[in-house]
């Protein structure tokens, strides 16, 4: 079982008001806060839809033990893309917290879910039984929002203007262009 957390946020918004209000052709400032807010949600919405950070930030992620059961040897790390490893820690047998070297462990950055496995003629050292007993640190994203694929950055615009123009609860959960455009991104990380 893993878990994971967004430990520093994005530096950065993903799409900066003025860019939104230039796609709604909005030109007063009176309804920057909606728009601004309206940005966060979809950027928001999107990262928990793709499993994506977006823009830079770095995440905290946990496991119970070393792999799974179909591949004991290997950490998928849940959100992508990463960027780089900052750290794994494991807690012992005598519940002390090990930092693992860098040289220990490999770190698949082109897959297209990140996996770290043990280095050439290394096994992981044995981690305490218990939950949370191994946490990775790193640093997931596209980088800068001008590095956002242009299929996110116009689902993001997309589910900004289904807001700002829909302000009551609707039946559908995605406006259909913004989640065909979010779909081709994901199925592109499931081959």
């Amino acid at each position: 079982m893993a878990g994971w957390k967004v430990t520093t946020p994005a530096a950065e918004l993903v799409i900066s008001t003025a860019d939104a209000k230039a796609w709604l052709k909005v030109d007063t400032s009176d309804d920057d806060a909606l728009i601004a807010a309206l940005v966060a949600s979809a950027a928001e919405t999107a990262q928990n839809y793709l499993s994506q950070a977006l823009v830079t930030q770095t995440i905290t992620e946990t496991f119970d033990a070393w792999g799974d059961v179909a591949q004991p040897s290997l950490l998928r790390l849940a959100i992508h893309p990463v960027i780089s490893v900052t750290s794994i820690t494991y807690i012992d047998d005598n519940g002390a917290t090990q930092t693992l070297a860098a040289n220990q462990y490999n770190v698949d950055l082109y897959a297209k879910r990140c996996v770290i496995e043990p280095a050439y003629n290394v096994s992981w050292p044995t981690a305490r039984v218990q939950r949370n007993a191994i946490t990775v640190v790193y640093q997931a994203g596209y980088g800068s929002a001008t590095a956002l694929p242009k299929d996110i950055r116009t689902a993001l615009l997309l589910m900004v203007a289904d807001g700002y123009e829909n302000r009551t609860d609707s039946i559908k959960q995605l406006p259909t262009a913004s989640k065909y455009l979010l779909d081709r991104v994901n199925y592109a990380y499931l081959l």
